[in-house]
């Protein structure tokens, strides 16, 4: 019977994890065999990471592979809406032959709802965090991949009318010690990946969260230099501003701003025409902050 195969089956995973215990109470394993024996058969893909890491491992497609799947460990199965059912059918299917994910049934996360954000977005955020942190810099962190799968799940949140706060993606990557200017250049790379395959509200999001960082980045500075003290980040905010990097960085920015009001004026969507207010908005104070700091 199907219920005698799942007793059996079980059994023979206690066995085999009995016998592993075993093995790594009384031997010290290579990375090779931890990788293949311990990690791969029971999902520890934040190990698996470490060990490819530690190994100078660069199999691109296995280190995004492995991340991917460790974010969505964390990202309930179901939703409550139809664009969170839509959003999560694509990223679990088996069929998917790029971009795939490990799929585990028992880690899926089957205790809360997709737009419950408050229930598992901070666990997945920190998990993201402290592993980043340990990485950060390595050929195992492929950042602009942890970036696009976290900003595609916050947006689509978004979508299904879960209020977040704008900045509390960007804090998670600053938080594990990426420099603002690196976050930021992620960023404009991100729009440049987005803006043929995802839709413009999605765009928008990630203009907004560029803003964000770029005001956080120089409400600092200002607030360091007003009582003379100079921060790590406020030395990078000025090679930036001298070398012309922020310029860059800034046209390409009001660009992205130009090309995204052009789609909406068609669109008759008061919170999406408000976001782009506020976020060009945002731009032009964010501008008159760098001329601030330039004549200083």
């Amino acid at each position: 019977s199907l219920l005698n195969t799942a007793d059996v089956r079980v059994k023979e995973n206690l066995d085999i994890m009995e016998r592993n215990v075993h093995r790594l109470r009384f031997k010290l394993l290579g990375i090779t065999e931890l990788y293949h024996d311990i990690c791969g058969p029971y999902k520890l893909w934040d190990v698996s990471l470490l060990l490819l890491n530690a190994s100078k491992t660069g199999d691109h497609d296995l280190v995004a592979k492995l991340w991917r799947s460790l974010i969505y460990r964390y990202v309930p199965i179901r939703s409550s809406s139809g664009e969170g059912q839509q959003f999560l059918r694509s990223k679990r299917s088996r069929d998917r032959s790029v971009n795939a994910i490990e799929v585990y049934e028992r880690y899926n996360n089957t205790a809360a709802c997709f737009e419950e954000a408050s229930l598992w977005l901070p666990a997945m955020f920190k998990a993201v965090s402290t592993l980043g942190e340990a990485l950060l810099g390595s050929v195992s962190f492929p950042g602009i991949i942890v970036l696009d799968e976290l900003e595609d799940i916050v947006t689509t949140l978004r979508a299904c009318q879960v209020s977040l706060n704008r900045g509390l993606l960007t804090d998670c990557f600053l938080d594990m010690g990426m420099s603002f200017g690196g976050l930021l250049e992620l960023y404009i790379d991100l729009f440049d990946l987005w803006s043929a395959k995802k839709s413009p509200d999605k765009q928008l999001q990630i203009l907004s969260s560029a803003s964000i960082l770029l005001l956080q980045w120089t409400d600092i500075t200002m607030q360091r230099s007003s009582i003379g003290d100079s921060a790590t980040f406020g030395r990078e905010l000025m090679v930036a501003i001298r070398s012309g990097r922020m310029r860059g960085w800034i046209e390409k920015l009001r660009k992205y701003i130009s090309s995204l009001s052009s789609k909406f004026s068609s669109i008759n969507d008061a919170s999406h025409r408000k976001l782009l207010e506020d976020t060009s908005s945002e731009f032009y104070r964010i501008n008159e902050r760098i001329i601030e700091l330039t004549v200083v």
